[in-house]
């Protein structure tokens, strides 16, 4: 075969969400990767995704998530939080935020962006929410 594999063609991400609306919300989306629902951080262990989602339902889970998202590239999906918690959850280290609220469209592009700060890493070249 010619085709030279792409490295993010089965790529998988870690949904830390300790109540499961978020990540059916995720898979809602129907985004170009693999999703898998973790429920504590110890369950994340040495995941080979790139990146990881923290679903956050309350500001107090969202700020407890900061050794997370200052650990891995993360992006925080707040649950029932709307768009107020969205600076709050980059100064605490995550590369992106989306909310339960944002249309579709919207919140696949959101994702896409979060994905595309990553640029300077190998393979992240692609667009993963389409």
């Amino acid at each position: 075969m010619d085709r030279e594999r792409d490295p993010y063609q089965e790529t998988s991400v870690a949904v830390l969400d300790r109540e499961g609306r978020g990540f059916a919300f995720l898979r809602s989306l129907n985004l170009e990767l693999g999703l898998w629902r973790v429920r504590s951080e110890d369950e994340l262990g040495e995941t080979t995704g790139a990146v990881a989602v923290l679903a956050a339902y309350t500001p107090a889970e969202l700020a407890a998530g900061t050794a997370m998202m200052r650990g891995r590239p993360t992006i925080a999906l707040g649950i029932g939080l709307g768009p107020r918690e969205a600076s709050r959850a980059l100064l605490l280290g995550a590369i992106g935020y989306v909310h339960d609220e944002l249309d579709p469209g919207t919140c696949r592009q959101r994702i896409d962006d979060s994905f595309a700060r990553l640029r300077h890493w190998p393979g992240a070249r692609r667009s993963f929410a389409r």
